[in-house]
């Protein structure tokens, strides 16, 4: 299901948009929030996505989509994706949310949101933010990926960076912006 990475998503109420599905099975059968949305055999001659495209209107809040795939009429896989809509749109930019996850392999994913005054997402922020790390420990930058630049545009009002601590002792890691005041987050 396209895209696990744009998981929360705005519009207008009753607007119907595109979900594709990108599969090597024969047919997709696409569900939204348990509703049949129906099946699709896939065609290599359409585009986008072989034909596997349904049109649909989400709820305000979080919706479950789940595809099922099939290859001569044997369910073969299935891909679930929760998406958050919402029908108002976000204001201003104001400033940024950050997040610390600790991962398995001790390194942390910091992750920046940029909302506006009333803490709303803005999906449509897309400009330059810049990740820097005061103290002990080094942002994993320059490989050119999503995760691994410390400057990088937002995408879906999103950044994200992963940090290496070196367990000395605590860290700063800082965002910031030519939009609005940026942030930090304190990381023991």
């Amino acid at each position: 299901i396209e895209s696990h990475t744009w998981r929360h998503r705005s519009g207008p109420k009753n607007l119907k948009r595109a979900v594709r599905v990108y599969s090597n099975c024969s047919s997709v059968e696409l569900f939204l929030n348990g509703r049949n949305l129906g099946l699709i055999e896939k065609d290599i001659k359409k585009f986008p996505a072989s034909g596997l495209v349904w049109d649909l209107e989400f709820s305000s809040g979080n919706n479950s989509l789940k595809a099922i795939g099939f290859d001569n009429g044997k369910k073969v896989a299935v891909d679930t994706l929760t998406v958050n809509y919402t029908y108002k749109k976000a204001g201003t930019p104001d400033h940024v949310n950050l997040i610390a996850k600790k991962l398995r392999n001790g390194n942390y994913l910091i992750t920046g949101i940029v909302v506006d005054a009333e803490g709303q997402r803005c999906l449509d922020y897309n400009k330059r933010v810049e990740f820097a790390v005061l103290g002990p420990g080094s942002l994993l930058e320059d490989f050119g990926t999503t995760t691994g630049s410390s400057v990088i545009e937002t995408a879906n009002g999103k950044a994200q960076i992963i940090f290496r601590p070196d367990g000395s002792r605590k860290a700063t890691i800082e965002i910031r912006s030519q939009s609005f005041q940026g942030n930090y987050i304190v990381i023991n």
